[in-house]
Order: structure tokens, then C-alpha cells, then sequence
């Protein structure tokens, strides 16, 4: 933030007037747009996205962005919790407030390896995390790796061990 000259506290705010500006780029054709951060004037987006009525919007961060989550994500990217138990509790959290907002929890996704330190640890908690309420499980091999192709061979370790099929997508 420092090297960008944004101040550290402001990014919540920044964040939120973002991701309202790409929601507006996306939809419209032009766009004239005045906020404390951002000032477009006619300004045009393309390509559009598919998605409609947008692409998923994945919030990253701790219980602070949780109202955020709500007000305008389709999921969190959870930060690493000590324990599974910790993840669970947080997302009862983010789901209760959802409800509270009137918005169906339902249809926020949750994201997280569960704090995990391998590939077999991470397997093993693959039951606890769906039970909490984890809907996508990110295998966070970079920080398991030493370099590039380490990472890229942990993934395909756990792909194998958890029965994925090699080399399809989607």
C-alpha cells in the first residue's frame, strides 16, 4: 500500500467502490462515475462478461469483510483459521449475517484448505471441511512449495489422491 501511496485503512472503502465500479462497467455501455476513489466519464468496458448478470465475485479476508461478502460477493476466500472447528464457526457467522441482511446464504460459497500443511493432512480434513460449510477447497501449494515446479507437483499429487481426473477441466 505504502509503495502505491494508499493509505492501509482506506482499503475496505477502496474495495467496496471497486467492486461497484465493475459491477456498473459490466453492465452498461458507458459510464460516468464519481466517487471518493474512482472518477470515470463515459468511460467504456469490453469485452462483457458472459456471466450474467456478472462473473462471481470471490472476497477474500477475515470477519471484517464479512459484510461485504454479503453486500456484494458470491463467496469468501476464507484466511487460514488454526482449526477447522475456528473456520466453522466463522462461517455460522457470515451465514447468520446473511440472513440478517435478508440475502440466502445459500448462495455463498466458501473457500479455504483449512489451514493445512500438506497434501495428506489436507485430504484428511477434507470431510471436517465440508462439514463446516467449505464449498471449494483451495489446495494452497504455493505455500507448501519451495519452488514453481514443487507447487505444480503437490497439485497434481493431491489430484491424483483425490481421485481427480488428469487433464480435464471446468
Amino acid at each position: 500500500f505504502d509503495m502505491l501511496g494508499v493509505p492501509f485503512r482506506e482499503r475496505g472503502a477502496r474495495m467496496d467502490e471497486y467492486l461497484d465500479v465493475l459491477r456498473i462497467l459490466w453492465s452498461e455501455e458507458r459510464v460516468t462515475f464519481r466517487g471518493r476513489f474512482v472518477q470515470l466519464e463515459e468511460a467504456a468496458f469490453f469485452p462483457k462478461p458472459i456471466q450474467k448478470p456478472h462473473p462471481p465475485i470471490w472476497i477474500g479476508g477475515g470477519r471484517a469483510a464479512f459484510e461485504r461478502i454479503v453486500r456484494a460477493g458470491n463467496g469468501w476466500i476464507a484466511a487460514p483459521r488454526p482449526t477447522v472447528s475456528e473456520l466453522a464457526r466463522d462461517i455460522t457467522e457470515l451465514k447468520a449475517l446473511a440472513e440478517r441482511r435478508y440475502r440466502d446464504p445459500v448462495g455463498i460459497g466458501v473457500a479455504s484448505g483449512g489451514a493445512a500443511r500438506s497434501v495428506d493432512e489436507l485430504l484428511a480434513r477434507l470431510p471436517e471441511l465440508e462439514r463446516a460449510g467449505v464449498t471449494i477447497v483451495s489446495v494452497p501449494a504455493i505455500f507448501w512449495a519451495r519452488t514453481a515446479d514443487h507447487a505444480l507437483a503437490l497439485l497434481a499429487e493431491f489430484a491424483e489422491k483425490a481421485g481427480l481426473a488428469s487433464g480435464q477441466s471446468g
